[in-house]
């Protein structure tokens, strides 16, 4: 009859909330579980790679992803975005000791400039190799390149663009990091960054090292020397 109905009717509706309820509870975590196996994917993706671009053990790859979940589970940045800056250290021609020694002053310089982590890794690496410096010294390179970000007109991302122009011929001339990001930060509040910076800097270099006649003439005329007695460039903050 009519109460059979109604009985019926209740039982179906609480099974459709039943049903409901747990598709609620199910596929948030099977999507979340998803979420977690992508994730290790793409971990074990990144030190199969770091594996390959080293050719170093099993033990020191190890040494490597554990450094990786240590900085996961220590900063704001996660275990895959710590393993994806490693491999470009990686790529960069360090080996697993020098990029275990190395993350940390990296990290240091993402965080200074909130900066993806693999880009931050991309600059310091390629700042350490031009100026011929240690695996050790990321933390200066992070240091000279937050304090100049802090200080002027510029940011991370543009004084890396900036090196990728000058460091070389920087390097060559004798100058430091520290110098070097001076300079380009001085420029940055003249409103030259990024890579005008560089290849202005560059030029410089370039013409001081093998000035016309002219400007030979000109130099001697009011006294500047940009050469101490050993024949050796002085730094760029002296010349200032």
């Amino acid at each position: 009859g009519a109460a059979g109905g109604k009985g019926f009717l209740a039982g179906f509706n609480a099974k459709k909330i039943g049903l409901g309820m747990t598709a609620g509870i199910t596929l948030p975590l099977a999507l979340a579980g998803k979420a977690i196996l992508d994730t290790g994917q793409k971990f074990e993706s990144a030190m199969s790679r770091i594996a390959g671009i080293t050719g170093e053990p099993a033990a020191a790859i190890d040494a490597v992803a554990q450094k990786a979940k240590d900085l996961g589970v220590a900063t704001q940045f996660s275990a895959v975005e710590s393993a994806d800056a490693l491999e470009v250290l990686a790529r960069a021609g360090m080996d697993t000791s020098d990029m275990i020694g190395s993350i940390d002053g990296v990290l240091s310089m993402a965080a200074a400039d909130n900066m993806e982590l693999a880009d931050a890794a991309s600059i310091a690496s390629a700042a350490i190799n031009a100026f011929s410096l240690e695996a050790s010294d990321a933390s200066m390179v992070a240091d000279a390149m937050a304090g100049a970000s802090a200080a002027a007109d510029t940011n991370i991302t543009d004084l890396g663009e900036a090196f990728k122009y000058t460091a070389l011929a920087s390097a060559e001339a004798g100058q430091s990091i520290p110098e070097t990001t001076a300079a380009l930060a001085a420029m940055a509040d003249n409103a030259i960054k990024g890579s005008m910076a560089g290849t202005s800097l560059r030029g410089m270099m370039s013409k001081l090292n093998q000035p016309t006649a002219e400007a030979q003439q000109w130099m001697d005329k009011l006294g500047l020397s940009f050469y101490d007695a050993e024949g050796n460039m002085v730094s760029y903050t002296d010349m200032a």
